[in-house]
């Protein structure tokens, strides 16, 4: 699903189809991580997702605060070109069968890899 180049701020998990492989939300406006609902399930939850590409967004350090994917199957993730200043090694650790990640144009300070696997 190609979203790229558009004006999003926010999309709800549940307009995802749960067998969606690709998801490119490039040049867009988002600020949060797509979530929903009780269980704190976000994107990265979708077990048949391998490739997200959130770069050139509003993204933060703390966008990523708390988020423990369970089921992540995500083989490439792209966070170029947003706001970050430090990584969470304690979130990447959970992304074990993550491939690739491009972090480039950022203003990464600090990264956290302790808990990285």
């Amino acid at each position: 699903l190609n979203l790229s180049y558009n004006r999003l701020e926010y999309i709800s998990m549940y307009c995802l189809p749960g067998n969606i492989t690709v998801l490119d939300l490039q040049h867009n406006n988002v600020k949060t991580v797509p979530a929903h609902g009780d269980g704190g399930e976000t994107v990265f939850d979708i077990e048949a997702l391998q490739y997200l590409d959130l770069s050139h967004n509003s993204l933060a350090s703390d966008s990523f605060n708390l988020i423990r994917p369970r089921h992540s199957h995500l083989k490439t993730l792209k966070l170029d070109d947003n706001g970050f200043v430090r990584i969470d090694g304690e979130f990447l650790k959970h992304l074990i069968n993550l491939k690739t990640l491009t972090l480039s144009h950022n203003h990464i300070r600090v990264i956290e890899t302790g808990n990285v696997q």
